[in-house]
């Protein structure tokens, strides 16, 4: 199964949809990386990736990149160091924002199980 369409069965089994831009960016990402040996992460990469999330969830985001920008240095960071914190932190807000998806689903259905017997 393709990573697009496990996307796609994810949402028919009810995960949020505004989830459905980061998740196929990463795809778009993986594929970048699989297609292109010596593809690097930029600061391009990394604001594409913060782009697709909306709502809370770009808020959470750009609160933690708030966050990781008053963090002090010793030295100075350099543009890499700065794209590669972004896309750790989309990634960490991702496996947040699915982890919360998946115990809401898990709940919800447990409810509907309980209801029934």
């Amino acid at each position: 199964m393709e990573f697009f369409e496990k996307v796609q069965l994810a949402l028919a089994f009810g995960i949020n949809a505004e989830l459905q831009p980061a998740l196929n960016a990463i795809g778009n990402l993986r594929n970048k990386f699989a297609h292109k040996l010596d593809m690097k992460i930029g600061e391009e990469e990394a604001n594409n990736l913060i782009a697709t999330f909306r709502g809370p969830s770009k808020q959470r985001l750009q609160a933690l990149l708030q966050e990781l920008a008053n963090v002090p240095s010793a030295r100075k960071v350099t543009s890499e160091e700065v794209a590669r914190s972004k896309v750790q932190a989309f990634f960490i807000q991702l496996f947040d924002e699915v982890g919360d998806e998946r115990l809401r689903l898990a709940m919800e259905k447990m409810r509907h199980w309980t209801a029934d017997c």
